[in-house]
Parts: structure tokens; C-alpha cells; sequence
């Protein structure tokens, strides 16, 4: 070979590996530029299974029943679409901790505090913000991830049983090529021929059982890559606000290089390259693989409450990520204020979901009836208060100008459908949600009851009858009711009663009516 075509193969080498890199570098500063543009913007709807966002929240163990946003509330509310408008996670950890935080109703003012130091970091340095996106952004959203929970609960089931066998099989495979070297014989390379080919057969049996796993394992691997990038490269006031980052992955810093091993020899044998998959069976003839996944999986159990810890530090970062620029798309926003008052005052309230929402202003002395016409706004009113009561206790953020509220549980009935695969009329369902409100008042804390249409599944004398006995017995319990009603009669019934009255009014113009 002359110097001449020596010189155009490594020029060409050369150009290769700069295309590369910059190539690298290009999709590396597209995704940093398309971070920094969403934030504070509305979110898109993702194309993904609730049931996967909420495998966090259903693998927990939940203390306080009461505490919870139930599932009747949690539809009634449409919550699922408040979710999508906060949802701006980068991660599959961060979806799960923000569906999770949205369904767990808290107190705890510590927590608020921390929330809000962490948030006040994110708006005070965005360039560090930015790369921390980044990095959550790495960890991916592949479904296999959502299992990491359920994982975590039964990491004991997923190791290989009689990994002995496996040990023993190595040995023999071993013990078979080196007396290949010795001997030389025919008898002995047909004996190593024959334990590797029952190796391999073993390996290709049990490799799609472990496989499945391994997609799981690199979720988690992909939550401890971020935990070290993020903490490597931020020694400054980050390692102020979430010193507990730093310190769970200074814990698991050594137990990467068995994930790395593992996945690096996943990629290879997925990367659909011949020779890489060739090499990937003969190697796996040694049956490695298998050991080394056993590892991993004793060392899951050994550290598991680290681990758990791991999971939830990035996914609270995520969330909270997604709640401070869930705060700058909003064209109003505050942080709630909590007292001990059987009361809630509100000024510009409005629901998250509406693009151009009507402001009020509003003080709620305990129990509260409403009336209006018809699409006047009484249910979007209701849920509006209703839905700032939840996002008031779990992201510590409300769509208002001020809202002030005392520590409560949430309850509705408002959406009710019939069920007729169960054999249960609207009128019975209503029964059903609203024996499930008036029971749940006597908790730890103060309930919000929001109803919409009390009792409409029936004839108006029962109707009526039935609401201000509902109506009365709430009365003297120890929550705060909101209910809307077309009912005018069932004012006069419970005049003199503790209920506060209000109403949506409407002005007719000239091709429309405005509420």
C-alpha cells in the first residue's frame, strides 16, 4: 500500500469519526435547545396507559385510606387531564412520582419547605436546571421501565434459582478447553464440543426468561446513571437543596459496574450485527451472563431500601421540575396558605384546564349552597375549588391569586354513571357516592364534600325530601360542603340552617349570554 492510499483510508477514517461526533454533539444540543423551549409551555399528551403512570402509586402501602384522592374523586374531578397538564416529566419515574404525589393528600409542611427551595433553585439557576433535564431525559420512558416499582416489591422471585448448576457447568466448560490445550486428543474436543453446545442450549433457553428482567434492571440503572451525572457535575448549591442525591448515589456508586457489564452485553446481542451475536453465544456459553444477573439481583435485595430511595429522589426532582414550569405557564399562580379555620377563601380562582378562565373571589364560612342557570359555571366553579384543595395539599400549588384552606380530605359526587354490567340504576350509584361522602366525615381531619346536583336520579318530592336530610345530617359534621343545586325549593327547606347561599348570574346581549 503506497503513502498516497494510506493516507485517503485514514483521511477518511478520520472523517468518519468527526461526522460521528458532530452528529453526537448536534442531537445532544437539539435535545438541550427542545428542553429549554418547553419549559414553562402547556405540555403535550403522551400516548401512555395510566395503569403504568400509577404502578408507583399502587404498589405503595397506604396508611391513611381517608388521605387519599379515591377513584370516584380522582374521575370526578377529571383529574387524569389535570395530571396531563402538569405532566412535563422527563422521566418514567418522574410520571409515576407525579401521578403518585397528585393521589396522596399531605400536610407536611417540612416537605412543602423543601418542595419550594428545590423549585426556587430551578427558577434562580436554569442553566443548571436545564442540564438536569437533560440528564432525567437520558433515563427514558420505555414501557418496561413503569415495572420498576412492582420490581422493587418482588426482587426476591426474579433471581435464577440453582445458580450452583450454572457454577458447575462453567467449570466443566472450562476444565474442558484447558485439557484441549493439554491433551489434544479427539475424545477431549468432542467432550468440549459437547458441554458447550449443552451450555449454550441452556443459555438460549434461559436467556429470553432473563431478558425481560434485564429491560427492568435498566430502568433502574438508567435512575443511577442520572443520580451520578447529576451530582458529579453540580457540587454547588444543588448539593445544598438535595444533599440526599448526593448521598444515595455515593451509596450505590460501586455497584454500577456490574450493570454495566450486564447491559453492555444486552446491547451487543440486541444490536442485530452478526458477528456481535455470534460472539455474544459463544461467550455466553460460559454462562456468565446468568451469574452476573444473579448478582445484580442479590445486590437489588441487599440495598433495596437505597435503591426505593434512589427512585423516589429522581422522581420527586422530576416532579417538581414539572410543577415549576407548570406554575410559569399559568397566568396566575400562588402557594397556598393553611389555617385552622373551618373555611376557605379564594381570590381569582379558576380551573387549570381552562385556556381563558373567569376569575372569583370567594369566602366559604363552612357549607355552601349554589344555583344558577344552566352552563352558567357551577361545576366548573365546584371543581376548580375542589381541584386547588387537592393540588393544594400535593404539589403545594394553586390556580389562584390567593387560596387559603384548612388541612382536608376531598370527597365528591358529582360525575355518577350507572352501571348496568353491575345491575345498579344512576339513582342507586348516586345512593352509593353519597353514603360514601357522608361517611367519610368523621377522619382525622375536616372533609371538602363537593356535590353537583344532589339526588337528580330521582322525582323532585323524594328528591328534595332526601337532600336536606342529606344536607342537614352534614350540616353539624365536621367538614366543609359545596354542593350545586337547580333545586330553588331546597333553599327554602334549609333556611335558618348553617348553609351560606350563592348564585351564577347571566346578562343577555346581543348574540350571546354572558355568565
Amino acid at each position: 500500500m503506497d503513502v498516497y492510499t494510506a493516507a485517503l483510508i485514514a483521511g477518511a477514517a478520520v472523517s468518519v469519526i468527526v461526522i460521528a461526533v458532530c452528529s453526537r454533539y448536534a442531537a445532544r444540543k437539539r435535545l438541550r435547545d427542545f428542553i429549554r423551549d418547553q419549559y414553562g409551555k402547556k405540555p403535550e399528551k403522551r400516548d401512555l396507559d395510566l395503569k403504568l403512570a400509577g404502578m408507583y402509586y399502587a404498589e405503595a402501602e397506604h396508611s391513611d385510606e381517608n388521605g387519599l384522592v379515591d377513584d370516584e374523586t380522582w374521575n370526578d374531578l377529571d383529574m387524569e387531564e389535570v395530571f396531563w397538564r402538569i405532566n412535563s416529566a422527563c422521566s418514567f419515574a418522574g410520571e409515576q412520582y407525579l401521578y403518585a404525589a397528585l393521589r396522596i393528600l399531605s400536610q407536611d409542611k417540612e416537605r412543602f419547605a423543601q418542595y419550594e427551595q428545590k423549585i426556587a433553585f430551578f427558577e434562580a439557576e436554569q442553566e443548571e436546571r436545564a442540564e438536569i433535564q437533560y440528564e432525567l431525559h437520558k433515563i427514558g420512558k420505555r414501557p418496561s421501565f413503569y415495572y420498576v416499582p412492582s420490581f422493587f416489591n418482588n426482587a426476591d422471585a426474579f433471581g435464577m434459582r440453582h445458580v450452583w448448576s450454572y457454577r458447575i457447568m462453567q467449570a466443566v466448560f472450562l476444565v474442558s478447553l484447558l485439557l484441549c490445550l493439554i491433551l489434544r486428543t479427539e475424545w477431549i474436543f468432542a467432550a468440549a464440543g459437547v458441554v458447550f453446545l449443552v451450555n449454550l442450549a441452556v443459555y438460549g433457553t434461559m436467556k429470553g426468561k432473563y431478558d425481560t428482567q434485564l429491560e427492568v434492571i435498566e430502568g433502574i440503572y438508567g435512575l443511577m446513571r442520572a443520580a451520578q451525572k447529576i451530582t458529579d457535575s453540580r457540587q454547588g448549591r444543588f448539593a445544598q437543596v438535595s444533599p440526599e442525591l448526593f448521598r444515595v448515589a455515593g451509596e450505590l456508586k460501586h455497584s454500577e459496574k456490574k450493570f454495566v457489564y450486564l447491559l453492555g452485553r444486552k446491547r451487543t446481542s440486541a444490536s442485530g450485527d452478526f458477528m456481535e451475536m455470534a460472539a455474544a453465544y459463544i461467550t455466553g456459553a460460559f454462562l456468565l451472563d446468568f451469574t452476573v444477573y444473579n448478582k445484580i439481583i442479590r445486590e437489588i435485595c441487599a440495598k433495596m431500601d437505597t435503591f426505593i430511595w434512589l427512585y423516589e429522589l429522581i422522581g420527586e426532582l422530576d416532579m417538581l421540575l414539572c410543577v415549576a414550569s407548570f406554575r410559569k405557564s399559568l397566568p396566575v399562580f400562588c402557594v397556598p396558605g393553611f389555617h385552622r379555620e373551618l373555611s376557605v377563601e379564594m381570590e381569582d380562582i379558576y380551573h387549570p384546564l381552562i385556556g381563558h378562565p373567569v376569575y372569583n373571589s370567594v369566602r366559604l364560612n363552612k357549607n355552601t349552597i349554589i344555583t344558577g342557570s344552566n352552563a352558567s359555571g357551577k361545576s366548573t366553579f365546584i371543581k376548580a375549588v375542589a381541584v386547588n384543595e387537592i393540588l393544594a395539599q400535593t404539589i403545594h400549588t394553586c390556580t389562584a391569586r390567593s387560596f387559603m384552606l384548612p388541612a382536608t380530605y376531598v370527597k365528591s359526587s358529582m360525575a355518577v354513571k350507572d352501571n348496568l354490567m353491575g345491575g345498579e340504576s344512576y339513582y342507586i350509584r348516586e345512593i352509593k357516592s353519597l353514603k360514601r361522602t357522608a361517611f367519610s366525615v368523621d377522619g382525622r381531619l375536616p372533609v371538602f364534600c363537593a356535590i353537583d346536583e344532589i339526588l337528580r336520579g330521582t322525582n323532585t318530592d323524594e328528591r328534595l325530601a332526601a337532600s336536606a336530610a342529606i344536607l342537614s345530617y352534614l350540616q353539624d359534621k365536621n367538614c366543609i360542603v359545596l354542593v350545586a343545586t337547580h333545586d330553588l325549593e331546597l333553599l327554602e327547606m334549609l333556611r335558618g340552617s348553617s348553609y351560606d347561599y350563592y348564585y351564577f348570574s347571566e346578562q343577555p346581549e346581543a348574540e350571546d349570554v354572558i355568565f
